[in-house]
């Protein structure tokens, strides 16, 4: 490793540096895996102060592109891809809404960054993004209730329903319309498929509704 660093020109105290770098992530993962195998990470509770708007810019950094014949028979209305078909691709979005649902627990306000200060060049998050983010639910509704996941069906809409009230929290005209849209088309999806949620799901339902934080006052 010396002949190698050596030979790109690392000095001795850049080799030094690495050096307990690499030391100090070998005992890090250690001790994780320790704490792993004793169950004290289990006994760790889930934060529910985060800014949610952090959360969310982590959600969009996950959303994934699908291939043109797939989005297309997806993201039709209603979706007329085939559930074996549409499973691979669906997944693809779970990382993205494990996000959005944590988001939508958390206890805090949803912050943008936005300084009415700022006058019309105050900031607002990226529309397009939003919309396209809102739009995904209906399609993991759809294949959600098909293959008998009412509960990640539940889930899912309600995470897209705070979507929209939080971006209405913006500050600015705009986005607050298009929170409500997004609010809307979080409920629409819901009630289409309203009859086919087991007893359970629609029990979650109303828990999430009564305990969600209202939109902008």
């Amino acid at each position: 490793m010396n002949f190698i660093f050596k030979s790109n020109g690392w000095d001795g105290a850049k080799r030094n540096v690495l050096g307990l770098t690499l030391v100090s992530a070998v005992l890090l993962c250690a001790e994780l895996a320790a704490a792993g195998a004793a169950g004290e990470l289990s006994a760790v509770a889930p934060r529910d102060d985060i800014n949610p708007a952090l959360l969310y810019w982590q959600a969009f950094d996950r959303r994934v592109e699908l291939p043109t014949d797939i989005h297309k028979g997806m993201f039709a209305e209603p979706p007329t891809l085939a559930l074996a078909e549409a499973e691979p691709h669906v997944v693809k979005y779970d990382v993205m809404f494990e996000c959005l649902r944590r988001a939508a627990q958390m206890r805090v306000p949803c912050d943008w960054g936005s300084d009415p200060a700022d006058g019309p060049g105050a900031y607002i998050p990226n529309l397009l993004t939003l919309r396209k983010t809102a739009q995904i639910v209906p399609v993991r509704v759809h294949y959600a209730v098909e293959a008998g996941r009412d509960q990640r069906a539940v889930d899912d809409a309600m995470a897209i329903l705070i979507l929209g009230r939080h971006t209405g929290r913006a500050l600015t005209l705009v986005p607050t319309m298009i929170g409500m849209s997004i609010e809307s088309l979080a409920l629409r999806t819901v009630a289409d498929h309203f009859q086919q949620l087991d007893p359970a799901a629609l029990k979650s339902l109303e828990a999430q509704l009564d305990a969600a934080q209202p939109g902008r006052p």
